[in-house]
C-alpha cells in the first residue's frame, strides 16, 4: 500500500525552521512568533486538515494557540501526543473540534482523556462513549489497535506491538 500527502505545511517555532528545512525540504513552513515554542496561531487555515501532536508542548501560550487553531477548523483534525495532553487538560476545547476529528492516544493518554479503567472492555466502552458524545474517531493504540467511530469498532489483529511507542 502506498499513501502520502500532496502538500504539507508545518507551523513551527522560529528556531525550528532551519532544522525542518534541512531534514524535510519538501515540507513548507509557517513560523510562529515564538522563538522556542508555538506562542500564537495567526493563520487562516480553514480548508485544510490540521495535525496537532508530538513536540508542541503544553505551555500556556501554546494551549491558547491550540484553541485558536481548532476553533477556525472546518475539516477534521488529527490529535496525537501533546495535542491529546492539551485536550485532556482543557476539556472545554472538545466542543471546538470539527466533527470526525481523529484522536490517537496510547494507553496513558487515553486514561487522561477518558478516565481510568478497570479492564480492556471498560476502556473500549469509555472510548466508544467518548466517540459518540464528541462525534469523533478514537484510535486506541496497543497490541491490537482499535478504531472507534461512534457505534462501530474496528480491531486490527495484525499490529506489530514491537513498533508501538510507549
Amino acid at each position: 500500500m502506498n499513501a502520502g500527502l500532496g502538500k504539507v505545511t508545518a507551523y513551527i517555532p522560529q528556531n525550528g525552521n532551519d532544522i525542518l528545512q534541512s531534514s524535510l525540504p519538501e515540507v513548507m513552513t509557517l513560523q510562529s512568533e515564538g522563538t522556542d515554542f508555538i506562542t500564537d496561531f495567526n493563520q487562516e487555515l480553514k480548508d485544510v486538515s490540521l495535525y496537532i501532536g508530538y513536540g508542541i508542548g503544553e505551555d500556556k501560550d501554546t494551549c491558547t494557540a491550540f484553541a485558536k487553531a481548532i476553533k477556525q477548523q472546518l475539516s477534521p483534525s488529527v490529535l496525537d501526543a501533546d495535542g491529546i495532553l492539551i485536550l485532556a487538560k482543557h476539556l472545554e476545547f472538545l466542543k471546538e473540534l470539527p466533527k470526525d476529528s481523529i484522536l490517537t492516544p496510547h494507553d496513558g493518554e487515553s486514561k487522561l482523556l477518558i478516565g481510568g479503567r478497570s479492564n480492556s472492555y471498560n476502556r473500549l466502552e469509555k472510548a466508544q462513549e467518548f466517540s459518540k458524545n464528541n462525534s469523533g474517531i478514537f484510535v486506541l493504540k496497543g497490541a491490537h489497535t482499535v478504531t472507534i467511530a461512534r457505534c462501530d469498532l474496528y480491531i486490527n489483529h495484525k499490529c506489530d506491538p514491537g513498533r508501538l511507542l510507549p
